[in-house]
């Protein structure tokens, strides 16, 4: 029973949760667009990492593009380290050329094969703990892939894939790539489509700054490899790679609020990890799969995180106890008038 004397139990926060109405938003703004982000550093929204501490922070969308062929033994492939391209003097993207003889993804500058430099505003040499220098941490990564051969010609495969703990997938071929279970194939044949890998993290010191711009060779944890049936009528693709930056440091200008939502983060960070449409390579359009992400978010927001209960939140007017003394005022009241009554 629910009175002045008794106000009733709380909702518990699965009651919340199921009792939600269809549609209601359990990400805030904030997660929202980090999502958004996350999911699509192409061309979706420009966001820091909404962890705690609360500080000032420059965002930057970095990119580079090229065009890979398949080599001589009808392999091709494209490398990417997401940490590699915040500097513009150190090769974030590595792919084949005609002349290239292997037949896995390298990481090592091996013959035959080239770099590709980004647009970052900063270089390697800017990088460092002391505050006149810059510090950064990786907000979003991908790399995409898009057949531009002939039609008549168009076979083989590609198979992408973002490796599960950050190793490098330097020398790795076709068996250990489908290993994982978060890699994806892609057939020229039936799409030409882009095919995208996105970087999602996964280390305890993903959301960190960092003050060293690492080694290729050992952080080289995003690729595609290209199988071409015909090793004598090469292949060709275009890609893409883009890396969205928070900067941190004294010395910088245009920094904002990154501000901070811990409960939306995990949310997303979650989402990413556990949904197998986000997980995995794909050919989604990007502001679909934005969509796809909020909701999976939103949804995983909504029964694994706690919601407050109505009781739990700040309403204007009396306080639970100030209700209850109201309440048992006014049976006593009622007591001393019906005693008043009957005398």
């Amino acid at each position: 029973m629910q009175n002045g004397l008794n106000p009733g139990p709380r909702q518990s926060v699965q009651t919340v949760a199921r009792n939600a109405a269809p549609g209601q938003k359990f990400l805030s703004n904030l997660a929202e667009t980090y999502a958004r982000c996350l999911v699509n550093p192409f061309s979706g929204p420009l966001t820091g990492i909404p962890t705690e501490p609360v500080l000032y922070s420059q965002v930057d969308r970095i990119f580079s593009r090229g065009t890979l062929v398949t080599g001589t033994a009808g392999v091709g492939f494209v490398s990417m380290s997401p940490s590699s391209m915040v500097a513009n003097d150190v090769g974030g993207v590595e792919f084949s050329t005609a002349a290239y003889a292997g037949n896995a993804i390298d990481a090592s500058a091996a013959a035959g094969t080239g770099f590709v430099l980004s647009n970052s505003t900063f270089a390697a040499a800017d990088f460092g703990p002391d505050g006149a220098q810059v510090q950064y941490r990786i907000v979003s990564a991908g790399l995409r892939i898009r057949y531009t051969g002939q039609n008549l010609t168009r076979g083989g495969r590609s198979i992408g894939l973002h490796e599960p703990s950050h190793d490098t997938l330097d020398g790795d071929a076709t068996a250990k790539l489908l290993s994982y279970d978060n890699s994806g194939s892609f057939v020229p044949a039936e799409t030409i489509d882009w095919a995208t890998v996105l970087y999602r993290p996964v280390l305890d010191t993903d959301w960190n700054f960092k003050t060293v711009v690492p080694a290729f060779q050992t952080t080289a944890f995003m690729g595609f490899l290209i199988e071409n049936p015909v090793a004598t009528s090469p292949f060709s693709y275009e890609f893409e790679s883009y890396v969205v930056v928070e900067f941190q440091g004294t010395q910088l200008r245009h920094k904002v609020s990154s501000m901070a939502d811990a409960t939306g983060a995990s949310a997303v960070h979650s989402t990413m990890v556990l949904a197998a449409k986000l997980r995995k390579p794909h050919q989604f359009p990007e502001k679909e799969l934005e969509e796809r992400a909020v909701a999976a978010a939103n949804h995983y927001a909504r029964h694994n995180t706690s919601h407050p209960g109505p009781k739990d939140k700040e309403e204007e007017g009396p306080s639970g106890l100030e209700k209850f003394f109201t309440g048992a005022a006014n049976v006593v009241g009622s007591l001393f008038g019906a005693a008043a009554r009957v005398l």
